[in-house]
């Protein structure tokens, strides 16, 4: 059968496989898949073919979630809202079925932790076990898009096994094996927790998928040729892309596609630059700039854009070498290309580093004059478009020029006011599990006001804290801080994650 599947299936078959041996552990409760990044998705596919006939489906059945976690109760209400919407949706499909409609759940019944959560599953699959398959059982896939805090997530999740999930109840996840998100949970030995560890490429997997479908034509002859170079960028060394990149490149060429010799060019050029080989890369970066001008003067409708991925490319080269002429060069070609691109967000990316490339080179006067020009396109900006640039930390860098203590003296405060909230999380987590034990549904509301309540009052410290050392600074700093209210909110430098990145070393020390 393995030999009549295609590659992406033949993954989802070794997927099954392990899934299955980790169902034979009756001890475990929840399987952390630790997969490379270009195969997570590949784990959210098993999932969704869960759902239909198919030779790597398991008989079990798989709901996912992907609701962020944000906090413990936010995330508790958010599963069990979702884990009810899945009910009722399936309410057609039970009728036909000849089965009951009638699951008497309501979400806002319960306390919304872990906990119950576990509680509400348990009911979820008592009144489905009826319309499973025999000895199927049911996995929790939890994939939230975002985690706020991975610590406080851990204790979630902990706290959801705590509660004894029955052996036909289980969890899946999935991590990146090179940024694991999830580590904090695997921190302390357990034996319902098990993790495997799968190296499926989803590069290879597309290639393997490209070669087996075949296809006529230049087009097709020159997926599979680039889908060898990008194969090769995770795993393989600059010398091997660029030995693979050849064929691809005199086939562009040949071909008359100036945008995609550029593509290769590039991925070439960062492989050089992963190694070090600074001048190699600055030299193919030069060479996919001049494919670039050749898509501009095409009127290629991306031909603008390519350019700009050459110029920050190169740029990115230069301040690895510290030659920051050179870098700011890049840059503020980089800026003129952007503007006559219609691209605001990427304008403002490229005056930022070039005025830090000019102060780092001594230039305060063309860093300041770069910083007006971000100013300049920010204020052209919509106000909800501002908070997606980088024109926080651009204005920041400003200030940082004219008082470097003073702006790390804020850091300072940024950082402690993140630790209060930690803290603050921490105790919200703790009252509402003892709550839980209590049932107490009617005061996790409290729960939640407290929490609001005690970060309020951190980030009113913090804000009264950074606003005294503005207003006891130097007239040029406090315009940049005023520039800043008037283009991103008055407490931009407490609200804004971007305006003001907390110090790397931790500091516990009370704010004075």
């Amino acid at each position: 059968m393995g030999a009549d599947l295609n590659p992406v299936e033949r993954r989802l078959m070794q997927l099954a496989d392990q899934w299955q041996a980790f169902r034979a552990m009756p001890q475990a409760r929840l399987l952390m898949w630790q997969l490379p990044e270009s195969g997570l998705r590949l784990a959210e596919c098993f999932v969704e073919a869960q759902k239909l006939e198919l030779p790597y489906a398991t008989g079990d059945v798989f709901l996912l979630f992907k609701q962020p976690f944000v906090h413990g109760l936010q995330y508790g209400r958010a599963l069990k809202q979702a884990l009810r919407g899945i009910y009722d949706a399936s309410a057609d499909e039970l009728r036909a079925q000849g089965l009951a409609t009638d699951w008497p759940y309501d979400p806002a019944a319960t306390p919304d932790t872990a906990a119950w959560f576990g509680e509400a599953l348990r009911s979820f699959g008592s009144r489905h076990h009826q319309a499973m398959a025999p000895g199927a059982q049911l996995c929790i896939v939890l994939m939230p898009t975002a985690v706020a805090h991975a610590a406080s997530f851990a204790r979630w999740v902990r706290e959801l096994l705590d509660v004894g999930l029955p052996q036909r109840l289980r969890v899946l996840m999935a991590d990146a094996q090179e940024v694991p998100r999830f580590a904090a949970l695997l921190a302390a030995a357990d034996d319902r927790v098990q993790v495997q560890r799968i190296d499926i490429d989803g590069l290879a997997v597309a290639q393997e998928t490209f070669a087996q479908e075949g296809g006529v034509g230049p087009a097709a002859v020159f997926r599979n040729l680039m889908m060898g170079v990008v194969a090769l960028l995770a795993h393989g060394g600059a010398d091997q892309v660029k030995a693979k990149a050849v064929d691809a490149l005199q086939f562009a060429r040949q071909q008359g596609w100036a945008d995609q010799e550029v593509a290769l060019r590039v991925m070439v050029a960062g492989a050089l630059l992963k190694e070090g080989r600074h001048a190699e890369a600055v030299t193919v970066y030069r060479a996919a700039r001049q494919a670039a001008d050749d898509t501009v003067a095409a009127r290629h409708p991306c031909g603008h854009k390519l350019v700009l991925q050459t110029c920050f490319g190169e740029a990115a080269v230069h301040l690895a070498t510290g030659d920051d002429a050179q870098a700011m060069r890049c840059y503020d070609e980089a800026a003129q290309v952007a503007q006559h691109d219609a691209n605001p967000i990427l304008a403002i990316e490229a005056f930022r580093m070039a005025a830090f490339c000019a102060a780092r080179a001594g230039d305060r006067p063309g860093a300041q004059e770069r910083g007006h020009c971000v100013l300049q396109l920010g204020q052209a900006l919509k106000p909800e478009a501002r908070g997606l640039t980088t024109l926080a930390v651009a204005l920041v860098d400003q200030m940082r020029w004219i008082d470097p203590p003073r702006v790390q003296a804020m850091q300072q405060a940024k950082r402690w006011l993140q630790q209060q909230l930690e803290q603050v999380r921490e105790r919200a987590d703790a009252l509402a599990l003892a709550l839980t034990e209590r049932r107490r549904p009617d005061a996790l509301a409290q729960v939640e006001g407290l929490r609001a309540t005690q970060a309020e009052a951190a980030a009113a410290v913090a804000r009264q804290q950074i606003d005294g050392l503005v207003s006891q600074g130097p007239a040029p700093l406090q315009q940049w801080a005023a520039h800043g209210r008037s283009l991103l909110g008055e407490a931009w430098l407490v609200d804004s994650d971007l305006a003001l990145p907390p110090p790397f070393e931790p500091s516990t020390a009370p704010l004075p």
